[in-house]
């Protein structure tokens, strides 16, 4: 149980080195890259932009306040533009992996296809826009599960602090493992429902490597340049473990 736990774990890093030792993979990832940069670059602008106005509506307040709380108007400007700084700061590094996997969602399926006909010699399988639709749309309908599990689980934070963050990463990590999975599985043929088969079939390995993401996802920015090799262990998973002598 542990060895396929560990295994599950260690595809991912072995994705990762996969990813940066393959230049021609690259380019797969440098144009979602590029579109997390602008728009987060439109964020600030716009974070800029909503701090000048929220000055210009509280001017007159300000002009209103006793003389000896004048000084403030001379602050309200760099102050407010430090607020909507930070709070674009945090919208960016909650937000990021979930923008970076939007932009590179296409890519990333050519990126899979590359490599699975570099490495293992194998030909994508196409998949009709039925399919494609119907796969898309299982698979939001499960993050959408994802994110309300988490919902729910974050209320343990309040009473239990460590045990509920422990908690949290344990079951985000078994989701996310079908999730990434499914994701890269998806060349090969299978629908939502096969892969999530597959993955309870496999249910250590997987959960493993759902952990182990899960754990990168830790670090939102970390995380954008890690989110390809990710994909790309479970295409090792798949290819090594569950596919293997086809």
């Amino acid at each position: 149980m542990f060895k396929d736990f560990y295994y599950g774990t260690s595809c991912v890093l072995r994705g990762v080195s996969a990813f940066y030792s393959e230049r021609r993979l690259w380019r797969y990832a440098v144009l979602p890259m590029l579109f997390v940069l602008g728009f987060y670059l439109l964020v600030v602008v716009l974070a800029v932009l909503g701090a000048e106005k929220t000055v210009q509506q509280l001017d007159s307040f300000f002009r209103m306040l006793p003389e000896w709380l004048r000084w403030t108007v001379e602050i309200a400007p760099g102050f407010f533009i430090f607020l909507f700084l930070v709070l674009a700061g945090v919208f960016a590094v909650t937000t990021c992996s979930a923008v970076y996997e939007i932009a590179g969602a296409l890519f990333f399926d050519r990126m899979v296809e590359v490599y699975e006909e570099q490495k293992y010699a194998r030909t994508p399988v196409r998949r009709t826009f039925s399919s494609g639709a119907g796969f898309l749309l299982s698979s939001a309908l499960y993050s959408i599960g994802t994110v309300v599990l988490f919902l729910l689980l974050s209320f343990l934070t309040i009473f239990l602090p460590v045990a509920g963050q422990l908690i949290i990463l344990l079951s985000m990590g078994a989701r996310f493992g079908v999730s990434y999975c499914a994701a890269a599985w998806f060349s090969g043929g299978y629908s939502f429902a096969e892969c999530r088969k597959i993955a309870a079939a496999n249910r250590m390995i997987v959960f493993g490597y759902g952990v182990m993401t899960a754990v990168i996802m830790l670090f939102p920015l970390l995380f954008v340049f890690f989110l390809p090799g990710v994909i790309l262990g479970a295409v090792i998973i798949r290819n090594e473990k569950i596919e293997k002598g086809f």
